[in-house]
């Protein structure tokens, strides 16, 4: 995705997210809630914060509520068919009819444990603050929101180890849906670059191959001469920005009350997993 320098990052999301940064040396998080490898690029490290279901959680609100079809189906149906185009397009379209906020619906997407910076295995999904005049709109941007705020406090996360970063190239399924793509600009309030390629990591083990059999110099050079630069940029929006931002402290509260009161180790016990 044209990342090698630090002050610039990286945002995929698909089943789940992953935000990585170029870092010179190994960094390490004091309370480990950050993870550090090495990059593709020789003499370059990544350090990192992922979150464990973000678009597989969108798919199954567009499954099981959203567009209704399957609905009701058991975990074994629902593995064998993926949702209908159709069906997530008009989801899409239902999310986008909810103002910016969600009509104050908060989700916190752990349907298989947090990841960062929550860590916890403990942890499932929660749709909270539901009213009765909350809509299936209001529900299904509030998943979308929820995922961009996750990695907005991811981002917080490397900035506070790592320093500054001004740029966010972004890319993944969901990606190709531009309200997400402007929740992701106003969550981490810096400009994002839609990625050129669609499939990220299957373009970047294909550069990591030309650069090593020695078609281009090194993995920066590979990835201009071959995306074709045909990319794209979203800038935050200061409502947007503002009303993700505001529910920052709310999302820690809610997940840390629930786990400091053991509701989540209870609630396990009633899990059919």
């Amino acid at each position: 995705m044209g990342i090698v320098d630090p002050g610039t990052a990286v945002a995929n999301t698909g089943t789940g997210s992953f935000l990585i940064t170029p870092v010179e040396r190994p960094v390490f998080h004091p309370e480990m809630r950050t993870l550090c490898s090495a990059a593709g690029a020789p003499g370059k490290w990544m350090a990192g914060a992922g979150i464990l279901t973000t678009g597989i959680v969108y798919q199954w609100f567009a499954r099981e509520i959203g567009s209704g079809r399957g609905a009701g189906d058991g975990p074994g149906d629902a593995d064998q068919s993926d949702v209908q185009k159709a069906d997530m397009e008009r989801l899409n379209e239902i999310a986008s009819q909810s103002p910016v906020g969600s009509n104050g619906v908060v989700v916190l997407p752990h349907f298989a444990g947090a990841a960062a910076p929550f860590w916890n295995a403990d942890a499932r999904g929660i749709i909270a603050n539901i009213g009765l005049s909350t809509t299936r709109s209001d529900m299904a941007r509030a998943v979308l929101e929820s995922i961009a705020r996750e990695l907005g406090m991811n981002f917080d996360l490397l900035v506070e180890q790592c320093g500054d970063i001004s740029e966010v190239a972004v890319a993944g399924g969901l990606t190709r849906i531009a309200l997400f793509n402007q929740m992701q600009a106003d969550s981490f309030d810096t400009p994002v670059r839609l990625s050129a390629v669609p499939g990220a990591s299957a373009f970047g083990a294909m550069i990591s191959a030309t650069v090593n059999l020695g078609v281009y110099p090194d993995h920066l050079q590979a990835y201009q001469s071959l995306s074709g630069h045909s990319e794209e940029y979203v800038f935050p929006d200061e409502a947007g920005r503002r009303a993700l931002q505001d529910n920052k402290d709310l999302r820690r509260e809610l997940h840390d009350t629930l786990e400091s009161g053991g509701i989540y180790r209870r609630m396990r016990t009633l899990r059919a997993e």
